[in-house]
């Protein structure tokens, strides 16, 4: 078996000093494979954008070749994509393909990196898959994998250290060159079903592709050329994920798009000194910010408060309701009216599912170390209540370095590492409470705060903890605080980051026109 795995390194500068680029003119836009240029390769706030690696480097002729792309969010530059594509000394096919975003985050500067590698036989059939995500210099996570006698045999690394598992292949499920022999084959009209497994997931997802026509399309150094439209549709984790994509007549993909942040992020393909061109880094994060209207510093953020929230773009806005939160529509599909109570007494009608009490890669509550932390903050006799209030005030405790540039590290390296946003506070708290027997979820969405960075009153994406008592779940925020009025849900999750999808396809497209404080309720857990 010929196993596959990640380089480790993304685009150090000893790589780039050994394959200078290119002049920037591009007589087309696939190149050949050079021996120097063999280099394989986001964070919540990236795991979105993960999707469009396995739309890049399938799309090829039979021979060695690679793509060069520049990422761009509303005309700004804010990342690089590179694929190959070659068929290996024993007829393999080989695809590798790597993205890199920048980003700022409160002046932070954050490097991002994902990186896939996948290996087919000659007919499509896997044979084994690698990947890794790199945030700030850091490998966050690690996998790599051999498919045989229907088994996917892993090998998973992080920071926290290394496990294995062993998953049954999903029958059907394809890689990259099945995806590319579904796209080859379309003309204007037609349509194709797959299942594409996302190594990064763990578990296959459905795609719909839909050949709409060809048309004119405006490329870097290339100008007009004519391509065939193909929409996608792609179900992750209960969201659906729309995707444009323009192919050529031997099924390669020179642009792509999708919604992000209330806009499109675009890949077009140009040559690699076009691609490689210095990035802005400002701007990713800053659309995910929400203005708050004028006097919301004033409100206390331990009553209750009523949102008027409206969408950008006119879409209809899709906001979870829970006993903290009641969502109803305005006048129209694109407005909301949205209540936030905490302390809301109200029991609910859903029961927490088994992934809720269970582990998992970013909550290891079975771990021995989060059993032992748990345990030591919480004293014997305590409610389930009173035990995630002590453990939300130990996890504010316990990290010391309230830092930015953590990407989404799980609750066993928080631990260790004391370090880390919101995220990992709620990944902790989360691991913490199903160690002691309370089933806990993650929640995403948005919270006000009165300055981030240069902006003043804005509502920023946020991570929070919920937990299973008397019958409800009930919110708990060791990075605020405590959890308060100025929250708005957008998601909730078992703490694996595929599962926000939804939220974060809302992130951007709100906009909160008026906050006032309802009347007053009591707060009391």
């Amino acid at each position: 078996m010929r196993a596959i795995a990640p380089s480790g390194e993304v685009g150090t500068a000893r790589e780039r000093r050994q394959a200078p680029p290119r002049p920037c003119r591009l007589e087309r836009y696939t190149q050949e494979v050079s021996e120097d240029e063999r280099t394989p390769l986001l964070s919540i706030r990236r795991r979105v954008l993960l999707i469009l690696l396995w739309l890049i480097a399938p799309h090829a002729r039979a021979s060695d070749e690679e793509f060069w792309y520049a990422i761009y969010l509303e005309g700004r530059k804010i990342g690089t994509a590179h694929a190959e594509r070659r068929i290996d000394e024993e007829g393999g096919i080989r695809a590798r393909m790597r993205m890199e975003l920048a980003m700022e985050r409160n002046g932070v500067r954050i490097g991002m990196a994902t990186q896939e590698e996948h290996l087919e036989s000659a007919d499509g059939r896997p044979l084994a898959l690698a990947g890794e995500t790199i945030f700030g210099g850091q490998s966050l996570q690690r996998y790599e994998g051999e498919i045989r006698d229907g088994k996917l045999r892993l090998r998973l690394t992080g920071p926290a250290g290394e496990s294995r598992r062993e998953l049954v292949w999903p029958e059907g499920a394809t890689l990259s060159e099945g995806l590319r022999r579904a796209l080859s084959g379309l003309e204007p009209g037609a349509t194709a079903m797959l299942s594409l497994f996302v190594g990064d997931l763990l578990e296959p997802v459905p795609v719909r592709l839909r050949a709409i026509d060809y048309e004119a399309v405006e490329l870097p150094e290339l100008g007009a050329v004519r391509l065939l439209r193909v929409e996608q549709q792609t179900d992750i984790a209960g969201h659906r994920l729309e995707t444009t994509l323009w192919t050529d007549e031997r099924g390669a993909i020179p642009k792509m798009s999708m919604p992000l942040l209330g806009s499109h992020i675009e890949l077009l393909a140009c040559s690699r000194a076009c691609a490689e061109a210095p990035s802005d880094v400002g701007g990713l994060f800053e659309r995910s910010l929400a203005p708050a209207p004028e006097g919301t510093a004033g409100l206390n953020r331990r009553l209750a408060w009523i949102y008027e929230i409206r969408s950008r773009d006119g879409g209809g806005v899709v906001l979870p309701a829970s006993a903290e939160q009641r969502a109803r529509r305005a006048e129209s599909e694109s407005e909301w009216i949205v209540e936030v109570r905490p302390g809301q007494s109200a029991r609910e009608d859903t029961v927490p599912g088994a992934q809720y009490l269970a582990p998992n890669r970013w909550i290891e509550s079975d771990h021995e170390e989060i059993v032992r932390f748990a345990r030591a903050a919480v004293p014997s006799a305590a409610s389930p209540a009173e035990a995630m209030k002590a453990l939300e005030a130990a996890v504010a405790k316990h990290i010391r370095d309230k830092s930015l540039a953590v990407g989404y590290a799980s609750a066993l390296e928080t631990l260790r590492s004391r370090s880390g946003d919101c995220t990992e506070h709620a990944l902790l708290l989360a691991a913490a409470g199903r160690a002691l027997g309370i089933p806990t979820r993650v929640a995403t969405g948005l919270v006000f705060s009165p300055a981030f960075g240069e902006a003043r009153e804005v509502f920023v994406p946020h991570a929070w903890t919920q937990a299973w008592i008397d019958q409800r779940w009930i919110s708990f925020d060791a990075a605020q605080n405590g959890f308060g009025g100025g929250h708005l849900l957008l998601a909730t999750g078992d703490g694996d980051p595929w599962r926000f999808a939804e939220g974060i396809a809302q992130l951007g497209r709100l906009d909160i026109i008026g906050v006032r404080e309802a009347a007053e309720v009591e707060t009391r857990r």
